[in-house]
């Protein structure tokens, strides 16, 4: 059977687009009702003998997994809690539980890496450098913005990196064709905030965060920082705003009671990650439980309300 919204190929029994996110039953269409008499076949329009034909395109192809950064188009429509909405002038449109964002601070590279249930080993998704990514900090989410990049800037992804050519094409068209390369991480999926120190001049600071999708993968992402950036502060200030977020859910069934005053200590800002002086190794805080990230657009836990 095929979606009616994108025109995807779809295998038996899928409640919903493994592309598009669609519901399958909602958008599939009615057959029709048998005729009361035997009656020769009506002639068939072009339309109807393939419906899927007049399906529009989507700018954006859904997996199960939840990835974090996407090419995104100036003025796209936003898909509620999943990912960013961006304005006409390329921009991260504010949501009301953002609140007090941060000034952005200045990536230099970024990578991504997936463990699926049953590996014992991450695996690389794909990574940029020479690049100028913004990330933004707020009361809701991590924020990721880059449409510019440095000249010589290089995509390096190998056969796991397949899945992820739009994000390769996209590098390329993104100062051009209005679109750019976008995407967040909401409070309540990180698992793992670390950063790591280098001593040294040819060395950067390294922040990483980890998250779960639905698909029971793993995803960390890395992102390199000039030597002028603490890494600290702004891992610590991720972890301050995602606990002080946990704290305040509390009667709603989400976070047990155990697990409250943990929030509630690590969003004294006076509480540092605890640093680890092996400079191979990070800094590291774990959650005692996270919500699992998405693998659809529609899919919201409203969580807090």
């Amino acid at each position: 059977m095929f979606c009616t919204k994108c025109g995807s190929k779809l295998p038996d029994g899928v409640r919903f687009c493994i592309n598009c996110g669609a519901p399958v039953k909602a958008a599939m269409p009615s057959q029709a009702a048998p005729s009361p008499t035997p009656a020769p076949a009506p002639v068939q329009t072009p339309a109807e003998q393939n419906p899927v034909q007049q399906a529009q395109p989507v700018n954006r192809k859904l997996h199960k997994q939840y990835r974090v950064l996407n090419v995104m188009e100036y003025g796209e429509e936003p898909w509620p809690y999943v990912y960013p909405s961006i304005d006409l002038t390329g921009q991260i449109v504010p949501e009301p539980q953002d609140h007090m964002i941060s000034a952005p601070v200045v990536a230099k590279s970024v990578s991504l890496e997936c463990m699926a249930d049953g590996e014992k080993n991450y695996r690389t998704v794909f990574r940029l450098s020479d690049i100028a990514m913004n990330i933004y900090v707020s009361d809701a989410r991590v924020m990721f913005l880059c449409d510019q990049y440095d000249k010589g800037g290089t995509w390096h992804g190998g056969l796991t990196a397949i899945a992820l050519t739009a994000i390769e094409r996209g590098v390329a068209r993104a100062r051009t064709n209005g679109k750019t390369l976008a995407g967040h991480i909401r409070l309540e999926w990180l698992k793992h905030i670390m950063y790591m120190h280098k001593s040294g001049i040819l060395y950067d600071e390294s922040m990483r965060l980890v998250y779960c999708d639905r698909a029971e993968t793993f995803w960390r992402l890395d992102v390199s920082f000039p030597k002028s950036v603490d890494a600290a502060v702004i891992a610590n200030d991720i972890m301050h705003r995602a606990a002080a977020l946990r704290s305040t859910m509390d009667g709603k069934g989400k976070v047990p009671e155990s697990s409250l005053q943990f929030y509630r200590e690590h969003a004294d800002s006076s509480v540092q990650i605890q640093f680890n002086p092996d400079k191979k190794t990070f800094s590291k805080v774990s959650f005692p439980e996270s919500i699992l990230a998405p693998g659809g657009k529609d899919w919201n836990p409203n969580w807090p309300s």
